[in-house]
Protein backbone atom coordinates (compact mmCIF):
# COMPACT_ATOMS: atom_id res chain seq x y z
CA UNK A 1 0.00 0.00 0.00
CA UNK A 2 1.62 3.22 -0.76
CA UNK A 3 0.24 7.08 -0.69
CA UNK A 4 -0.16 9.41 -3.04
CA UNK A 5 1.03 12.81 -1.74
CA UNK A 6 0.61 14.44 -5.69
CA UNK A 7 4.33 15.74 -5.38
CA UNK A 8 4.06 18.73 -7.18
CA UNK A 9 7.32 20.33 -9.41
CA UNK A 10 8.76 23.45 -7.63
CA UNK A 11 8.96 26.43 -9.26
CA UNK A 12 11.85 27.68 -10.93
CA UNK A 13 13.96 30.72 -12.80
CA UNK A 14 12.72 29.18 -16.26
CA UNK A 15 9.00 29.29 -15.32
CA UNK A 16 7.46 31.97 -17.51
CA UNK A 17 5.18 33.34 -14.25
CA UNK A 18 7.89 34.09 -12.11
CA UNK A 19 9.72 35.56 -14.95
CA UNK A 20 6.75 37.61 -15.73
CA UNK A 21 6.03 38.61 -11.91
CA UNK A 22 9.24 39.62 -11.20
CA UNK A 23 9.71 41.77 -14.62
CA UNK A 24 6.23 43.56 -13.87
CA UNK A 25 7.61 44.24 -9.90
CA UNK A 26 10.84 45.29 -11.86
CA UNK A 27 8.78 47.99 -13.92
CA UNK A 28 6.69 49.27 -11.06
CA UNK A 29 9.47 49.52 -9.07
CA UNK A 30 11.45 52.08 -11.72
CA UNK A 31 8.32 53.76 -11.94
CA UNK A 32 8.12 54.67 -8.22
CA UNK A 33 11.70 55.48 -8.06
CA UNK A 34 11.97 57.19 -11.12
CA UNK A 35 8.61 59.51 -10.07
CA UNK A 36 10.31 62.03 -7.53
CA UNK A 37 13.00 62.45 -10.12
CA UNK A 38 10.80 63.28 -13.33
CA UNK A 39 8.07 65.42 -10.53
CA UNK A 40 11.09 67.00 -9.51
CA UNK A 41 9.74 66.14 -5.79
CA UNK A 42 13.06 65.26 -4.30
CA UNK A 43 13.26 66.46 -0.26
CA UNK A 44 9.54 66.25 0.16
CA UNK A 45 9.13 64.16 2.82
CA UNK A 46 5.91 63.32 3.04
CA UNK A 47 5.09 62.52 -0.95
CA UNK A 48 7.84 60.35 -0.71
CA UNK A 49 6.52 58.33 2.33
CA UNK A 50 2.93 58.20 0.46
CA UNK A 51 4.96 57.20 -2.97
CA UNK A 52 6.64 54.64 -0.65
CA UNK A 53 3.16 53.15 0.91
CA UNK A 54 1.82 53.21 -2.55
CA UNK A 55 4.77 51.20 -4.14
CA UNK A 56 4.73 48.61 -1.24
CA UNK A 57 0.96 48.04 -1.91
CA UNK A 58 0.90 47.45 -5.69
CA UNK A 59 4.13 45.12 -4.93
CA UNK A 60 1.97 43.50 -2.67
CA UNK A 61 -1.16 43.27 -4.79
CA UNK A 62 1.07 42.31 -7.91
CA UNK A 63 2.28 39.02 -6.27
CA UNK A 64 -0.95 38.24 -4.32
CA UNK A 65 -2.63 38.07 -7.76
CA UNK A 66 0.50 36.00 -9.10
CA UNK A 67 0.86 33.69 -6.68
CA UNK A 68 -3.16 32.65 -6.56
CA UNK A 69 -3.07 33.28 -10.13
CA UNK A 70 0.30 30.37 -9.87
CA UNK A 71 -2.07 28.29 -7.62
CA UNK A 72 -4.94 28.13 -9.32
CA UNK A 73 -3.73 27.39 -13.09
CA UNK A 74 -0.32 26.00 -12.74
CA UNK A 75 -0.53 23.92 -9.57
CA UNK A 76 -4.05 22.28 -10.54
CA UNK A 77 -5.68 24.51 -7.14
CA UNK A 78 -2.88 23.19 -4.87
CA UNK A 79 0.31 24.99 -4.05
CA UNK A 80 2.74 23.82 -1.03
CA UNK A 81 4.33 26.64 1.56
CA UNK A 82 8.04 26.05 0.15
CA UNK A 83 6.06 26.48 -3.84
CA UNK A 84 4.43 29.65 -2.69
CA UNK A 85 7.44 31.14 -0.54
CA UNK A 86 9.98 29.50 -3.62
CA UNK A 87 7.31 31.58 -6.53
CA UNK A 88 7.57 34.65 -4.81
CA UNK A 89 11.00 34.86 -3.64
CA UNK A 90 12.62 34.37 -7.35
CA UNK A 91 10.00 36.80 -8.77
CA UNK A 92 12.16 39.05 -6.33
CA UNK A 93 15.36 37.98 -6.90
CA UNK A 94 14.45 39.32 -10.57
CA UNK A 95 12.81 42.06 -9.91
CA UNK A 96 15.62 43.13 -7.56
CA UNK A 97 18.49 42.28 -10.33
CA UNK A 98 16.71 44.69 -12.88
CA UNK A 99 16.52 47.16 -9.91
CA UNK A 100 19.75 47.23 -7.99
CA UNK A 101 20.98 48.24 -11.66
CA UNK A 102 18.23 50.11 -12.35
CA UNK A 103 19.29 52.09 -9.31
CA UNK A 104 22.84 52.14 -10.21
CA UNK A 105 22.18 54.17 -13.48
CA UNK A 106 19.69 56.68 -11.65
CA UNK A 107 22.39 57.84 -9.19
CA UNK A 108 25.15 57.61 -11.56
CA UNK A 109 23.59 58.84 -14.40
CA UNK A 110 20.04 60.10 -14.36
CA UNK A 111 19.85 62.18 -11.38
CA UNK A 112 23.84 62.13 -10.01
CA UNK A 113 22.83 64.89 -7.52
CA UNK A 114 20.19 63.40 -5.21
CA UNK A 115 22.17 62.02 -2.96
CA UNK A 116 24.23 65.75 -3.08
CA UNK A 117 20.77 66.88 -2.04
CA UNK A 118 20.48 64.32 0.46
CA UNK A 119 23.68 64.81 1.68
CA UNK A 120 22.59 68.77 2.48
CA UNK A 121 19.36 67.48 3.39
CA UNK A 122 21.54 65.32 6.37
CA UNK A 123 23.45 68.25 7.55
CA UNK A 124 20.73 70.57 7.76
CA UNK A 125 18.48 68.23 10.40
CA UNK A 126 21.97 67.89 12.11
CA UNK A 127 22.30 71.69 12.23
CA UNK A 128 19.20 72.04 13.63
CA UNK A 129 19.61 69.36 16.36
CA UNK A 130 22.22 71.45 17.41
CA UNK A 131 25.60 69.21 16.38
CA UNK A 132 28.83 71.06 16.17
CA UNK A 133 30.68 71.23 12.92
CA UNK A 134 32.84 68.63 13.57
CA UNK A 135 30.08 66.28 14.84
CA UNK A 136 28.32 66.75 11.23
CA UNK A 137 31.81 66.04 8.84
CA UNK A 138 32.36 62.83 11.64
CA UNK A 139 28.80 61.60 10.89
CA UNK A 140 29.60 62.74 7.43
CA UNK A 141 32.58 60.63 6.77
CA UNK A 142 31.70 57.32 8.38
CA UNK A 143 27.97 57.53 5.98
CA UNK A 144 30.73 58.44 3.16
CA UNK A 145 30.97 54.69 1.90
CA UNK A 146 27.22 54.42 2.34
CA UNK A 147 26.17 56.99 -0.51
CA UNK A 148 28.47 54.95 -3.31
CA UNK A 149 26.08 54.22 -6.07
CA UNK A 150 27.55 50.80 -5.78
CA UNK A 151 26.71 50.49 -2.35
CA UNK A 152 23.13 51.80 -2.62
CA UNK A 153 22.21 49.32 -5.03
CA UNK A 154 23.96 46.37 -3.50
CA UNK A 155 21.50 47.49 -0.51
CA UNK A 156 18.48 47.72 -2.99
CA UNK A 157 19.59 44.02 -4.07
CA UNK A 158 19.64 42.72 -0.28
CA UNK A 159 16.55 45.01 0.83
CA UNK A 160 14.70 42.98 -1.94
CA UNK A 161 15.58 39.66 -1.18
CA UNK A 162 14.66 40.07 2.51
CA UNK A 163 11.36 41.86 0.96
CA UNK A 164 11.10 38.53 -1.41
CA UNK A 165 11.31 36.27 1.85
CA UNK A 166 8.99 37.97 4.43
CA UNK A 167 6.46 38.51 1.74
CA UNK A 168 7.22 35.12 0.48
CA UNK A 169 6.44 33.41 3.82
CA UNK A 170 3.59 35.13 4.41
CA UNK A 171 2.13 34.42 1.01
CA UNK A 172 3.38 31.02 0.75
CA UNK A 173 1.40 30.35 4.56
CA UNK A 174 -1.72 32.38 3.35
CA UNK A 175 -2.39 30.90 -0.14
CA UNK A 176 -0.71 27.26 0.56
CA UNK A 177 -3.28 24.35 -0.24
CA UNK A 178 -2.68 20.96 -0.03
CA UNK A 179 -3.91 18.02 -1.98
CA UNK A 180 -5.89 15.51 0.17
CA UNK A 181 -4.05 12.32 0.74
CA UNK A 182 -5.36 9.54 -1.80
CA UNK A 183 -4.81 5.75 -0.78
CA UNK A 184 -4.28 3.89 -3.38
CA UNK A 185 -4.14 -0.05 -3.34
CA UNK A 186 -1.45 -2.01 -4.77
Amino acid sequence: MSYDTNVQPKPSFTQRSIVNTGLLLALFSVIFALIPSVANLNGNKVLSIVIGLVSYLVTIGILVTAIRKYRDDESGGYMSFGNGFLFVFLACIISGIITSIFTYIQLTFIDPGMMQEALNQQMAEMEKQGLTEEQMEMASSFTSILRSPVVLSLFAFLGQLVFGAILGAILGAIFQKNPPFQKQNQ
